[in-house]
């Protein structure tokens, strides 16, 4: 699966409305890793280990959010801000 950076941007965004919601620090935690290394690929977007690590980043928030089971809550947020 190809991780896009508009497509873990848009994740990072709606994972971010759910963990406020749910004030869940675990996913607030992976949040953060995943803006990190989204940060540090806008300065060196042909870096393929900085892809890399946002590729890690959003499997990493997907667990968590599977884990915490707020995945759907997440799954929900992506689709509705697709639609509209």
């Amino acid at each position: 699966m190809s991780t896009t950076p508009f497509a873990a941007e848009e994740l990072l965004v709606q994972a971010t409305a759910v963990a406020k919601s749910d004030r869940n620090l675990e996913l607030m935690d992976r949040i953060t890793i995943l803006h990190g290394y989204l940060e540090l690929t806008k300065l060196d977007p042909n870096n393929a280990t900085y892809r890399q690590n946002v590729h890690d980043a959003v499997a990493r928030l997907l667990e968590a959010a599977y884990e915490c089971n707020a995945l759907h809550g997440l799954i929900c947020e992506c689709a509705n801000s697709a639609v509209a």
